[in-house]
């Protein structure tokens, strides 16, 4: 079970908390500003935010592991989220909560039970178990860049 709130800062830096039950279910994302991964997964998350079965049903919370706060504004520039994306402050909860691997995703009940997690990149396997969930299709991983 996940704490009521997580403490938390916002992309400029001020210490907040997010609240982590309530009268909605919460979908989390976790993600870092330097991981492959989480571009490749990039469009998969934002169809996923924006998609009819989440938008509105779930309250949207973007995690960064990663604690270089300008870092993590310039890589939202480039890669902007439709929710609000907050940097977890405490290395504590980072471990306490498997909240080390990115990208990660999962889905949290109102009384703060943990009900789907998934680790990863929305591989096929992967992919396919998050649209089983939602009822929904995803677009797929973007191409690994390559260099010129």
């Amino acid at each position: 079970m996940l704490p009521a709130v997580l403490a938390v800062k916002s992309i400029d830096g001020q210490a907040t908390q997010v609240p982590l039950r309530g009268s909605v279910p919460v979908l989390l994302y976790v993600m870092s500003p330097t991981c492959g991964w989480c571009a490749r997964n990039y469009d998969n998350i934002v169809a996923l935010a924006r998609h009819e079965q989440i938008a509105g049903k779930y309250r949207l919370v973007g995690l960064s592991n990663h604690q270089d706060a300008a870092l993590l504004r310039d890589h939202l520039k480039s890669y902007p989220l439709p929710f609000e994306v907050f940097i977890i402050e405490s290395g504590d909860d980072v471990s306490k909560f498997y909240l080390d691997v990115t990208p990660q995703t999962a889905t949290v009940g109102p009384d703060g039970i943990v009900t789907n997690a998934w680790v990863g990149a929305y591989t096929e396997r992967l992919r396919g178990n998050i649209e089983t969930a939602f009822g929904l299709t995803l677009p797929g991983l973007r191409p690994i860049p390559t260099g010129n």
